[in-house]
Order: structure tokens, then C-alpha cells, then sequence
């Protein structure tokens, strides 16, 4: 009896999520239908920090990719073109030792980004973000930027992840 009423509810519920789900459609609210390729030159870099707008530019292509409703393509193949600005970088200090010494900061970077299309330059969609992660200091100098690079790159992820879902899915 127990093992009839177990295998009816696995059934019911079964019946009921089936139809369930969420995906994604090609478009979204802000981009048209019709556009399916991508450029993504490198961004540009405003700030002190060096190279930060490649690894920016990297998590982009590398997200769009991954989600796959625009087909990155050369500038020559694109009916859109990603343009983007690294605009502010800041580390800020977190946490101190009792020494005072510095043992965790955070990262905030500030990011611009214009999608326009290239048929007539019209701006299809724009915005302005920022990006932050924290990461703790070791004893090392090297270790240190280490950390900070590797705290950038989540920083970017996580921008672009972000970027990405409000541009594509009118979020």
C-alpha cells in the first residue's frame, strides 16, 4: 500500500512540474529579433590599473559565448557592436591586523557599455555598472597581487554575467 501511494504522488508531481520550466528566448526586451551576431573590441581603460580592461573584455566575450543568444563574430561579420569602458577602479581596504596593518580589501570598478547596431549606429541598448569583490591579503607581495588579480577577474565575472542577463533579457 505504502509503495502505491509513493509511486502515485512520484506520478502527480511528476505531471505537474512537466510542463514547468523557464529558458530563455532569442531577443529579449531590449535587443531585436533580428540581430544575432556580436563585436566585442576591447574595452577601453579610464583608469590607473593596468590591463584591467582586457580581463574585463574576456569575461564578457566569455559569458556572451556562454550564453549563447548572440554569436560572437569578428567587427567585419557583426550586426551589433559591444563597446564598453572600464571608467573607475578603486581598492579599499577592509580589514586591518592588530598591528594595522592591511589584511583585506575590495575591489569596485565601474564599467560603461553601449550596444549599438551597425546597420544605422543606432544605440540598441546602454548602461553604466559597477563591480565588486573582496579578497584578503597573504604574506607574500606576489601572492598579494595574485589575489587581487584573481579578485578582478571575479569582479568582471561577475559584471559581466550581470551585463549580460540585463541586456539580453530585459531584467
Amino acid at each position: 500500500m505504502k509503495r502505491y501511494l509513493s509511486l502515485t504522488l512520484l506520478a502527480v508531481c511528476s505531471l505537474l512540474f512537466a510542463g514547468c520550466g523557464y529558458h530563455f528566448v532569442k531577443g529579449g526586451e531590449k535587443i531585436p529579433y533580428d540581430v544575432k551576431t556580436v563585436a566585442v573590441p576591447t574595452f577601453a581603460n579610464k583608469t590607473l590599473e593596468p590591463s584591467v580592461e582586457v580581463v574585463v573584455t574576456d569575461e564578457v566575450i566569455h559569458q556572451l559565448i556562454i550564453d549563447g543568444r548572440l554569436k560572437v563574430v569578428e567587427k567585419k561579420d557583426a550586426e551589433s557592436i559591444l563597446t564598453g569602458a572600464v571608467t573607475s577602479f578603486s581598492l579599499v581596504p577592509l580589514s586591518f591586523s592588530s598591528g594595522g596593518v592591511v589584511t583585506e580589501y575590495r575591489v569596485t570598478m565601474g564599467i560603461d557599455v553601449k550596444l549599438l547596431q551597425v546597420s544605422d549606429q543606432k544605440v540598441l541598448w546602454k548602461d553604466n555598472k559597477s563591480a565588486t569583490w573582496e579578497y584578503r591579503l597573504s604574506d607574500s607581495s606576489s601572492a598579494s597581487r595574485s589575489s587581487q588579480d584573481s579578485a578582478i577577474r571575479s569582479a568582471s565575472k561577475y559584471f559581466a554575467e550581470s551585463m549580460v542577463s540585463d541586456m539580453l533579457s530585459g531584467f
